[in-house]
Formats: C-alpha cells, structure tokens, sequence
C-alpha cells in the first residue's frame, strides 16, 4: 500500500515562515514605490499650479491674489477677488464649470451641483500622499468642506492692533511685510464701513526684484497627522474650513519664517501651537508649510519651476525657531535682494 506524500505540519510552519519573512522584506519596497508613485503625482499637481499661475498671469497681467480677508470670502460684487489662488485659477486647471459657480460665492449653495462649490473636492489641489481627496469632518449646520494641500508663501504676520483680520485695514498695519511674497492680498472689505474698502497692487512677474526662479510662490502646507478629526465649531475653523476656496487666512496662505520651520504630519508640534484647553492637544494651530513625505516639503516657484526642499530651511539655528535669517523667508519674499543658490 503506497503512502500518500504530503506536508508534515513542521514544514508547513516552515513555509508560512519563510513567507512571512518575505512579506516583511517587500512590503517596505512596496510603500515606498507607492510613496514615491504619490510624490510624483503631488509634484504634478503642483507642476499645474504653475503654469496656472503663468496662465492667469498671461490673461491679467499679474499672479493670481490671496483674495480678501476670511469674512469677506463669500461677498461679490468688489473690484478685486475676495476668494483666494486656488478659486482664481480654476479656469487654468479644467475647472471652469466649477470657477463659474465660485463667481456666485463659494459658500453659496447651487442646486445645479447639489452642493455649495467649496463642498466640490478638486483633485489638482490634493496630495495623494495624504487622503486624497481630503474632506473636513462635518460641520454642524451639516456641510463638508474640500480642502487643499497647498498655500501660498506669506511673510509676516499683520501687526494692526484689535481684530485685525476683520476690521482693521492692514495697510494701517505693516503690509510691505505681510504681503511681500508673489501672492498677495487682493484687497480688504469694509463691510462696516464701505468708504475704507480697499483694494491693494497685484505682483506681475517684473515685480519680483529677486527673480520668479529665486521666490517660491506656492508650496505643501502643514497638517497633523496625530489630529486628523478636526470638529469644527459654529464657526469656521481658521485653520482648514471652508478649504481650497478660502481668501488670505490659513487654509490657503501659511507663513515662512515666522516661529516655526516646515514639519512633517506625523512630527510633533510646538506646545503653543495647541489649544491648551483641548484634551489630548488637538487640534493644533496649523500656519506653516510641510508634507506628509519624509524630511521635505515640495513647492512651485514663480517661474512655475518645482523643487523639493528640506524641512531644515526653515531653521535659523534655533531648535523648533525660525525667522527672517531662515533660507525658507529668504525664498519667500521677492524683494529682500537674496538670491538663493544652494538649498538642497
């Protein structure tokens, strides 16, 4: 009588341990073919915010602007955009159904869409190293706003005094500072006070004294990973809400130079940056540029050029510090008469 062959059960935990062994050797090489598949992707997406920049500018003679401030976001009707770069370049990205819905207010229900066109996800402004697209949670009057991964370069914080953002004309302020990148405020809506509506100079590519090549114009913004379920209250979160749409606040316009340098998602942020009231420290205050990839960020310079660049840039010798000695500020303002060779 012949005896059937098989696996004794030795050698069957044998082979299921040299397949473990395996898996645990490949999986690395998968993620990182796959992050690397997501970074090409989000330097492509940035590859087409240049030539959008150029393309606006082409069509209008200067770069596209941050927009108005955040409660001016939703008003028409000025001689200036009031929604930010993202909103404005639409038309140079394929999205020229969505730019004409932007035009009626970004916050503005259309039934034609179902939706408001801040709740419309655009592929082109997600990275898909991180959830692409990614969505806020929902707010409490029950939307989900489309959020970007980008920002524009801003250099300095406004210094006018009382609520700044809303009221205060931050031409009374220090704006040769604040707005001294390639995008920069379009204007300021004073609702209160409609005489004190201002709008201010666009940049045109021959307003860069240190060269579209030497300035960063757009580039990955920072978000932590350790805080994904961000709540929104009753009013908009400064920080992301209402996403790609938004005008010269946070979600599309984030600071070189000011405090901190880029960090990672998964990083940890600097105690003040958290809501110390905030159980578990989240959410945290998010007004920096970073990058879900390891140890860089990328960005899109004036000439419309994509480079990547070390998250140390943005130091100035200081840990967790940065200011206007940092290489990151030097890149970001157009008119400080610093040409950059090497950051690599």
């Amino acid at each position: 009588m012949r005896r059937r062959s098989g696996f004794t059960l030795i050698e069957l935990l044998v082979v299921i341990a040299i397949i473990a062994v395996l898996i645990g050797l490949l999986l690395p090489a998968v993620q990182k073919v796959r992050e690397a598949a997501a970074r090409m992707s989000c330097s492509n997406n940035l590859k087409q915010i240049g030539i959008a920049l150029h393309n606006h500018h082409d069509s209008f003679g200067y770069f596209p602007t941050a927009g108005a401030q955040s409660d001016a976001m939703n008003l028409t009707g000025y001689p200036f955009p009031t929604v930010g770069w993202a909103a404005q370049i639409l038309p140079y990205v394929e999205q020229d159904n969505l730019a004409r819905y932007v035009q009626l207010g970004p916050d503005t229900y259309q039934s034609a869409i179902g939706k408001a066109p801040d709740n419309v996800p655009v592929k082109t402004f997600s990275c898909p190293s991180r959830a692409n697209p990614r969505m806020s949670p929902a707010a409490s009057w029950g939307s989900t706003y489309a959020l970007g991964d980008y920002a524009g370069v801003r250099i300095e914080w406004d210094t006018g005094a009382g609520d700044h953002w809303r009221r205060t004309d931050p031409a009374e302020s220090n704006p040769d500072l604040a707005w001294a990148g390639i995008i920069v405020k379009s204007g300021h809506v004073r609702t209160d006070n409609p005489s004190l509506t201002r709008k201010y100079p666009t940049v045109a590519a021959t307003q860069v004294p240190d060269g579209t090549s030497n300035t960063i114009a757009i580039a990955e913004k920072s978000y932590n990973a350790k805080c994904p379920t961000r709540v929104p209250s009753t009013s908009w979160d400064w920080w992301e809400l209402p996403g790609w749409a938004h005008g010269a606040d946070w979600p599309n316009m984030r600071l070189a130079g000011n405090w901190l340098p880029p960090v990672g998602d998964t990083q940890d942020r600097l105690n003040w940056q958290y809501d110390s009231s905030t159980i578990g420290k989240c959410p945290s205050s998010e007004f920096g540029f970073g990058s879900a990839h390891s140890g860089i960020f990328l960005a899109v310079f004036g000439d419309g050029s994509v480079k990547s660049l070390k998250n140390s840039i943005g130091n100035s010798g200081n840990s967790g510090y940065s200011d206007n000695t940092s290489i990151l500020y030097r890149l970001g303002k157009r008119n400080d008469g610093a040409v950059i060779g090497n950051y690599d």
